[in-house]
């Protein structure tokens, strides 16, 4: 009987530690798609680059749609994706917390 191949979605993969994770993984025998907003360049051929903003909550949708349709099965999430803005908070606009609390916080809600 063949093994099946185990399947992990890697967001912030396009990058330093998702980039790894989504190396590893794929060195290790996994299939992975790794999400960013930015575009994911694999060097594993087990690797699939898709962009997807995981802090909107249609992009997940259609990402988890892309994963069933291509990969037929999700074993692994790595909720990798996240960034920080560094400034003084009294120089911080509402929006750029939204979107620190969206990639950080939303986005593995609406993947979980």
């Amino acid at each position: 009987m063949a093994e099946t191949v185990r399947v992990a979605l890697v967001t912030g993969g396009a990058n330093g530690i998702g980039r790894a994770v989504a190396g590893r993984l794929a060195r290790d025998g996994w299939r992975v798609v790794a999400a960013d907003r930015q575009e994911a360049r694999p060097d594993h051929p087990a690797v699939r680059g898709v962009r997807a903003d995981v802090s909107d909550e249609a992009a997940v949708a259609a990402l988890l749609d892309g994963v069933r349709r291509r990969e037929g099965r999700l074993d692994a999430l790595v909720s990798n994706a996240g960034f920080m803005i560094r400034k003084p908070l009294r120089e911080l606009a509402l929006a750029e917390w939204n979107a620190v609390l969206g990639t950080n916080l939303t986005a593995t809600f609406l993947l979980a």
